[in-house]
């Protein structure tokens, strides 16, 4: 592993473990927008609180939603693509792999989007978006991995002498689809987060005061003629978060 990498890895671990310690909401009125300075590096915003804090605190709620959104994508889509190659009904094989190409071809982002904003599902609402977007590609994958390789001589080998689907699974499928599948899909979370991200301007994220990395860019929209520092301190968080994510992606590629 590079020096470039580890130092991006030991930032994003800081970032995230950080956010579980900083009090990142103390009200502070004496303060209320403040402009950069010793105190508060990144100044404050219209309740005077730290915006280094606050963007800290919400880099580190994104990056966990991100991560976990990235492994329940992963999740069904493995599932789905495995099952797509291996269930015992062709009905159930064709009626997944065309949900599938559903996913390919109808703009279901903004369905879902509109769904879970309309039904106020907040951080949920966030949770059920990004999975629901991010299933498609590992699903596909999976699918024509798994259908690959239950055509080889092996595998036809061992279903002649009534070696059952499931173990095949387990102990063919997954250990070649981990390999294949599983590692490389870590490089889809810089837009996973990003996406996390845009989601607040929809009103989908974690509910006050807990702030993600958007509600935080969004709130500092809204302020960036008065007091630029409260959108600025979040956008370049975000930005430095989804860079240090690519580099520690490609470089644990090397």
């Amino acid at each position: 592993m590079r020096l470039g990498t580890r130092i991006a890895f030991a930032l994003l671990s800081a970032v995230v473990v950080a956010g579980f310690f900083l009090s990142a909401n103390e009200i502070d009125l004496a303060q209320s927008l403040a402009s950069p300075n010793i105190a508060h590096p990144a100044g404050t915003d219209q309740l005077g609180r730290d915006m280094l804090l606050r963007a800290i605190s919400g880099g580190s709620h994104s990056v966990l939603t991100a991560a976990l959104a990235w492994l329940g994508a992963l999740a069904v889509g493995v599932f789905l693509g495995v099952l797509a190659s291996i269930a015992p009904s062709k009905t159930i094989r064709e009626s997944i792999r065309a949900t599938i190409s559903l996913g390919y071809t109808v703009p279901f982002f903004p369905l879902v989007v509109a769904g879970a904003g309309a039904a106020g599902l907040g951080n949920a609402g966030a949770y059920i978006v990004l999975v629901a977007v991010a299933w498609v590609v590992p699903a596909r994958q999976t699918d024509l991995l798994a259908t690959r390789l239950m055509s080889a001589q092996f595998v036809v080998a061992n279903r002649a002498l009534g070696y059952p689907n499931d173990q095949l699974a387990r102990f063919v499928l997954l250990p070649e689809i981990a390999a294949t599948i599983v590692i490389p899909s870590v490089a889809v979370l810089p837009e996973i987060l990003a996406l996390d991200a845009a989601l607040a301007f929809f009103g989908l994220g974690p509910p006050l005061p807990q702030a993600s990395l958007g509600s935080l860019v969004v709130s500092g929209i809204d302020m960036v003629s008065v007091a630029p520092w409260v959108a600025i301190c979040p956008i370049l968080m975000l930005a430095s978060i989804c860079f240090a994510l690519r580099t520690v992606v490609q470089g644990g590629k090397t």
